[in-house]
């Protein structure tokens, strides 16, 4: 179970204090759990596009 927050990217134990509600517990950022590990989700395949994308030569296309 992930306890990270896509912001400041604080992970701890203490965040997730129920199944569904995740408070951080260092700037107290809540959001649902499900929803904030789908933005996390999107956060980190957006930064593999970016690098798979400045890692192909010039005129190559990623999918």
């Amino acid at each position: 179970m992930r306890r990270n927050i896509h912001a400041p990217g604080h992970v701890e134990a203490e965040s997730r204090r129920t199944r569904d509600l995740f408070t951080c517990t260092s700037c107290g950022h809540t959001t649902h759990a499900d929803i904030g590990a789908a933005v996390n989700i999107k956060h980190r395949a957006l930064a593999l596009q970016e690098a798979a994308q400045a890692a192909a030569p010039a005129g190559d296309e990623a999918p």
